[in-house]
C-alpha cells in the first residue's frame, strides 16, 4: 500500500505506521534510522514550540502565522497530534469574515490557499484509512461507529477545520464532495433520525459551509460538479433539510 509512496515519505510513513512495514528487506541500516527518527521527532517538537507562539500572535495582519501554520500543515501531514494544534491555532488566528473589515485585505493574498489546504486535510483523515492511502468510506463508517481513540482524534480535527471554515468567506467547489462525505464519515453514517446532539453540530456547520460555496457558484462551477456532485447536493437537502 505504501511502496508507491515517494522516497522521502516512504521513511516517514514507515515510522508513523510501521504495522504497514511488511518488507524486512526494506528496514532503515540501525545507526542511520536511530539519526533520522532522532531528527524527525526533534523537527516535531520544534514544529510544535512553533505552533503555540503562533497561537499567541497578535499582530495586525495575520497572515504571516496564518502562512507559517499551513507550511507546518504541509510538512506533517499525517501526524494527528500535530495536525489537532496547528488546526487550533490556525482557527484562533483565522479573522472572521465581515463586509468593510479593513483587515481581511488578507484574503486576497491567501483564502484560496487556506480553504484548500482545509479540505484536503478534512479529506485526508475523514475519508481515508490512513493519510497515505485510498480513499474507503464503509471503512472509515466502521472506524466511527466503533468510536475508536483513532476516530476521536479524527473528530477532533474535524470540528476545528469546519470551525475555520465557517469563519472565512471563500467559494470551493471541488470541495463539495469532501463536505458531503466526510458529514456521512463524522455521524458515523447515522440517518437524521438517529443523529445525536454533535451530528446536528456537524450537520448545521456543513450546511451553513455549502451553502457559502453554492453562493460563490457560477454555471461553470456546477457543470464542474457532475451528476455524483448534484446529486450528494439533492441527497443532502431532501435528507437533512426537506425530511
Amino acid at each position: 500500500m505504501i511502496r508507491r509512496v515517494h522516497s522521502t515519505w516512504n521513511t516517514v510513513v514507515r515510522s508513523i505506521y510501521p504495522e504497514f512495514d511488511t518488507h524486512p528487506s526494506r528496514e532503515l541500516i540501525q545507526g542511520d534510522g536511530e539519526v533520522w527518527r532522532a531528527t524527525f521527532f526533534r523537527d516535531q517538537n520544534n514544529a510544535q514550540v512553533t505552533i503555540r507562539h503562533l497561537r499567541e500572535d497578535t499582530t495586525t495582519n495575520p497572515w504571516p502565522a496564518i502562512s507559517n501554520i499551513l507550511g507546518i500543515i504541509q510538512t506533517y501531514p499525517g501526524s494527528l497530534h500535530i495536525l489537532g494544534e496547528a488546526m487550533n491555532t490556525l482557527y484562533k488566528q483565522t479573522p472572521p469574515w465581515s463586509s468593510g473589515n479593513e483587515i481581511l485585505r488578507w484574503y486576497l493574498l491567501g483564502a484560496d490557499t487556506l480553504a484548500n489546504i482545509l479540505y484536503s486535510t478534512l479529506s485526508r483523515h475523514t475519508l481515508w484509512p490512513t493519510p497515505y492511502s485510498a480513499q474507503d468510506l464503509p471503512s472509515q463508517i466502521r472506524e466511527h461507529v466503533a468510536a475508536t481513540p483513532l476516530a476521536t482524534k479524527v473528530r477532533v480535527l474535524g470540528e476545528w477545520i469546519l470551525n475555520t471554515l465557517e469563519k472565512f468567506k471563500h467559494c470551493c467547489p471541488s470541495a463539495i464532495l469532501i463536505l458531503l462525505n466526510s458529514l456521512r464519515i463524522l455521524t458515523a453514517g447515522r440517518a437524521p433520525c438517529k443523529k445525536a446532539k454533535q451530528d446536528w453540530i456537524y450537520t448545521r456547520q456543513i450546511a451553513s459551509i455549502l451553502s457559502m460555496n453554492l453562493r460563490g457558484m457560477v454555471s461553470e462551477d456546477l457543470i464542474k460538479l457532475d451528476k455524483r456532485g448534484l446529486d450528494a447536493i439533492i441527497n443532502f437537502i431532501q435528507t437533512h433539510l426537506i425530511a
